[in-house]
């Protein structure tokens, strides 16, 4: 630390060694606790109380706008046969968002991805009663609505591929297996937090999964079923405890390659009573940073009208209420049971680093 010249993330670093300077944008910079939400810069107080040399910190600028030019060396020893500007993104998170056309309010991204996100862009930050409650946390947002909550957790497809591999379920398979199964909850409960838990259960970070209700009857797409029933649990009371704080949620756009799976997308908007739909972009990442650049070489300027010309919706998913009404007591059940848990002590089950000999 004392030989260091420069704090920084891996965008940050990138933007070093592309122009001699590391720049951060408003979406990085949020992560940091010594950002200042209503400057929009770092907090000279808190760079203080924690004893930080600001000079390692890396410069906060506006999303869309150039930050610099690309020596000719650089950008020819990457292939460019013209000289290039940096302009400044955004976190991944944003960028997805952006791209896939998601910026009124009451309109939510559903990116199911590795993790199960819930990104909700806002005029106004609820309280932080709500925001540590939830589990969620909040950071500024490129479009007209200024503030994104984010609604973060481990659980998705991550756990989905890690067991399937272990029961030797085909994912091209899978789906059909699913729309062969009863439209009620199956006999199998799942306590899908392979990777802990974060929203919406505040405090279970260590918590560990478990299969509940086995039989020597249970078939590996019972398995399969249980752990994605479980997840739209999670996204549902995460939804639910939004709603109770004051957010609107009218409808959410799914993204990600979790919604691939019509069976799985169909559960959570019958689970969450909201409208799911899904979007014909495969790169929305991509697409949003893309629309940032534009803006910033001025090739258009209302982000939310581009995206919605880049960005039509491929299918809607309405819920159904008498499905949900099937799982009403199986939710009830695995809420008190994840409240039960988050009470117990699960570090006796962590996985422990075998000791060397040497």
């Amino acid at each position: 630390m004392r030989k260091a010249r420069h704090f920084v993330g891996w965008g940050e670093f990138l933007s070093l060694r592309l122009t001699g300077k590391a720049f951060v944008d408003y979406s990085h910079a949020a992560r940091f606790l010594v950002y200042d939400f209503k400057t929009q810069q770092w907090s000279p107080a808190r760079i203080s109380q924690f004893g930080i040399n600001a000079d390692l910190l890396p410069e906060v600028r506006p999303w869309g706008e150039i930050i610099g030019s690309v020596p000719r060396e650089i950008s020819r020893s990457l292939g460019f046969t013209s000289d290039v500007e940096l302009a400044m993104g955004a976190n991944d998170a944003v960028c997805t968002v952006l791209g896939a056309g998601v910026s009124q309010v009451g309109m939510g991204a559903l990116i199911s991805g590795s993790w199960e996100n819930i990104l909700l862009p806002v005029t106004e930050p609820p309280s932080p009663s709500v925001l540590v409650n939830a589990g969620v946390s909040i950071g500024p947002y490129p479009g007209k609505a200024k503030w994104m909550i984010y609604g973060l957790s481990p659980t998705g497809s991550a756990t989905l591929n890690w067991a399937r591999e272990l029961v030797n379920v085909k994912l091209d398979d899978e789906e059909n297996m699913l729309h062969r199964l009863d439209d009620g909850p199956g006999h199998v409960l799942a306590v899908p937090h392979v990777s802990g838990a974060t929203a919406v259960w505040v405090g279970g970070s260590g918590l560990r999964a478990a299969l509940i209700g086995m039989t020597l009857a249970t078939s590996p797409i019972d398995v399969i079923k249980a752990l994605m029933e479980s997840i739209a649990y999670d996204t549902h009371y995460l939804v639910d405890m939004l709603k109770e704080g004051g957010a609107k949620i009218h409808m959410l756009r799914g993204v990600g390659g979790g919604v691939r799976s019509g069976w799985w997308t169909q559960l959570k908007a019958d689970l969450t009573g909201t409208v799911i739909e899904t979007v014909d972009q495969p790169e929305l990442g991509t697409l949003g940073a893309a629309l940032l650049a534009g803006k910033a070489v001025r090739i258009w300027d209302d982000l939310e009208r581009k995206a919605g010309e880049f960005t039509r919706a491929s299918k809607r998913y309405s819920p159904n209420p008498k499905r949900a009404t099937l799982y009403k007591q199986r939710m009830e059940l695995y809420r008190s049971l994840m409240k039960d848990w988050l009470s117990k002590d699960w570090s006796p089950l962590t996985i422990q680093t075998p000791k060397s000999n040497s």
